[in-house]
């Protein structure tokens, strides 16, 4: 509206949201605007911070943060593919069309692991018996990754490292021919969500290679 875009109106991020109605997500933050008497609210994303003007927008949004894992980059490009040609009902909408510094990177980019202590656990529990989770750190995102017991293979996705756990079930928790299957799996076009997949394609050869030697 009118008002929404004027000059002069009182924002204040607020703790104890005036709604009865949930947040879309975790993390979502509420923001309270008052002007000419009137007050509003709208909606803050937990990673870049887009503001949505209506609630249900700001639910959109959320599923399809759900669907790209959370990364609000992607997430983004889907929502204005989706809204091409209608209101966004977001606040500068322009200014989330190019990915601005401190933003998720992409996929085919490492993380950094985070080294200050910190009291995040992750919510989900481990593939299997013997994988660690490894707590990262993408532009202004904590995230978790997966280590496998043996090979030590990093995933970025719980979902991928629980299809590994499975494949190592089936050949007796044996980690070469699982990543062999596993590469299998995936086609050209679908990524492997691990760190440096292509270091465990070349180690496969030699420690086959060790075992035929040692038998």
């Amino acid at each position: 509206s009118s008002a929404e875009k004027g000059a002069g109106a009182d924002e204040v991020i607020a703790e104890r949201p005036r709604t009865k109605k949930p947040p879309p997500g975790p993390g979502w933050q509420y923001k309270r605007i008052s002007k000419y008497g009137r007050t509003w609210g709208h909606w803050l994303s937990p990673v870049r911070h887009i503001e949505f003007r209506k609630r249900a927008r700001a639910c959109e949004f959320e599923l399809l943060r759900q669907k790209c894992d959370l990364e609000e980059v992607h997430a983004w490009k889907e929502y204005k593919k989706i809204k091409t040609g209608v209101e966004t009902y977001v606040v500068n909408p322009k200014q989330y069309d190019s990915p601005m510094e401190g933003d998720i990177k992409r996929d085919d980019q490492a993380e950094q692991p985070v080294t200050s202590e910190t009291n995040l656990q992750c919510m989900k529990p481990p593939p299997g018996k013997g994988w660690k989770s490894k707590l990262v750190q993408n532009g202004w995102q904590n995230r978790f990754h997966w280590v496998s017991p043996t090979r030590k293979i990093e995933f970025r996705r719980w979902k991928q490292a629980c299809e590994f756990e499975q494949l190592r079930q089936r050949f007796d928790a044996e980690e070469v021919r699982s990543w062999e299957e596993y590469r299998k799996t995936r086609s050209p076009a679908q990524k492997t969500h691990v760190i440096s997949p292509q270091r465990y394609d070349m180690n496969s050869m030699g420690e086959k290679a060790a075992k035929r030697s040692d038998g």
